[in-house]
């Protein structure tokens, strides 16, 4: 599984392209600050960002490219 597929999972979503249209909670934004950095590469991480957001992503660790996501979703507009 990607970091796609393992997000969608974890966040509820039936889709991938359901990621662009959810609002999550705080226990789910703790969930993607857990995603494994071990696992994935920041190039995944941005990638990821810039799909949520719309916006290109080049943030210099997984960490900010995860609060990227996180607010995104957290403030979504659904």
């Amino acid at each position: 599984m990607d970091i796609f597929d393992v997000t969608a999972a974890c966040l509820g979503c039936t889709y991938i392209s359901d990621l662009r249209h959810i609002r999550i909670t705080e226990p789910q934004a703790d969930t993607i600050r857990s995603l494994p950095d071990s696992i994935f590469p920041l190039s995944d991480f941005n990638r990821l960002s810039e799909y949520i957001t719309g916006e290109k992503a080049s943030f210099p660790t997984a960490v900010k490219a995860k609060e990227a996501i996180i607010h995104s979703l957290l403030f979504s507009s659904v």
